[in-house]
């Protein structure tokens, strides 16, 4: 089972305990769906997917989060050689922008901040050096601020900041093309249908995803469900009244 598919299911079944039903199990799909549910001897089919917003890297994609992350070990790596190099002396900043096709140029970028600490190493504080222009935007910003300590702090820019206008454009966009496609694979099942979905956008609040889900018009599901932060899950949609009152 995927991760995102165990974390839905866990969320979703620590839900289901509070709705009062007896007896609930779990058993692996048949691709579709992703998993079967049976609640009280009433079975389900269940899709899982992920809503969440792509950062182009070149040739491929990949989840805003995900480029965060990736680029917070790309920092955390610098640091860590710059010290065992003996070039690290002082406060740094760094900042990063997503990288594309990174493993082509890692090591050539690495140098350049290599070489910027080498070359500022007894300074007091330097001028900020841009490294790794790519299509007229550069990838690292770099920035001495203190000859104290060893450090290379880090700002990563996955994605900017978003207003609240945006953010629900975006969640109108993303959720009802996950619902329409997941509509869409179950369409040959006569199951009941859950559609469980992994909140990996991270920006919207509550009441935003309540508000797109209510604007679609018609969709073949039984229960629509946002799962989010610690295994949290919000009930989006329900024809059953007791699974509402559980999640309020």
């Amino acid at each position: 089972m995927k991760p995102d598919e165990e974390f839905a299911q866990r969320a979703f079944a620590e839900f289901l305990s509070r709705t009062g039903s007896e007896e609930v199990s779990w058993a692996p799909g048949d691709e579709p769906p992703d998993r079967y549910v049976t609640v009280d001897a009433r079975r389900f089919a269940v899709e899982i997917t992920q809503i969440m917003e792509l950062v182009p890297l070149g040739t491929h994609s990949m989840p805003d989060h995900g480029v965060n992350e990736f680029l917070r070990r790309f920092a955390v790596s610098l640091e860590d050689e710059a010290k065992e190099r003996g070039v690290l002396k002082g406060t740094y900043a760094v900042y990063l922008e997503p990288i594309p096709n990174f493993a082509a140029h890692r090591e050539a970028l690495s140098e350049q901040v290599f070489h910027y600490l080498e070359a500022t190493a007894r300074d007091d504080s330097a001028q900020a050096a841009t490294i790794g222009a790519f299509e007229n935007h550069a990838m690292i910003h770099i920035e001495k601020f203190s000859s104290e300590g060893q450090h290379l702090h880090y700002m990563t820019g996955g994605a900017d900041a978003k207003w609240p206008g945006q953010i629900l454009h975006d969640l109108s966009t993303l959720i009802p093309s996950a619902v329409s496609l997941k509509a869409q694979r179950l369409s040959k099942f006569a199951l009941p249908k859950i559609l469980l979905l992994v909140d990996s956008y991270l920006y919207g609040k509550s009441e935003e995803w309540q508000a797109v889900i209510n604007a679609i018009p018609q969709h073949p599901f039984h229960t629509i469900a946002r799962v989010h932060n610690e295994h949290r899950c919000q009930i989006l949609f329900s024809s059953d009244r007791r699974w509402y009152e559980a999640a309020a």
